[in-house]
């Protein structure tokens, strides 16, 4: 099963954290599974399967640093600093840019 690591690699950088992560996800993952195949009277392989498939959609929609969700509000206030960068950098130009008197004087 290689969707236990993978999960615990989307939540954490940190290898220790990431083995117990791992860990944990593959072993809530069976029982849940095991205990959703008994319920439903289907293949437990395959029920295994699907919670570790829904578990890992729910990591790369979710996860802090790499998920779907953290880099679309990442991008946004990106987006938002820069347009606030550009608008006071578009100010300041304007303020020492010279006045028509001022250009005018110097023509002089």
């Amino acid at each position: 099963m290689i969707i236990p690591p993978a999960c615990a690699f989307l939540l954490t950088q940190r290898l220790a954290v990431m083995l117990g992560l791992s860990m944990g996800i593959g072993v809530l993952a069976s029982a849940a599974g095991y205990g959703l195949s008994v319920w439903l009277n289907s293949s437990i392989a395959g029920m295994i399967a699907t919670v570790l498939g829904v578990t890992f959609v729910g990591c790369v929609l979710f996860s802090p640093l790499q998920g779907l969700v953290a880099t679309l509000r990442r991008r946004s206030r990106q987006r938002q600093e820069f347009s606030a960068r550009l608008l006071l950098t578009a100010l300041h130009g304007q303020m020492l840019a010279p006045t028509a008197a001022e250009l005018a004087s110097r023509l002089e």
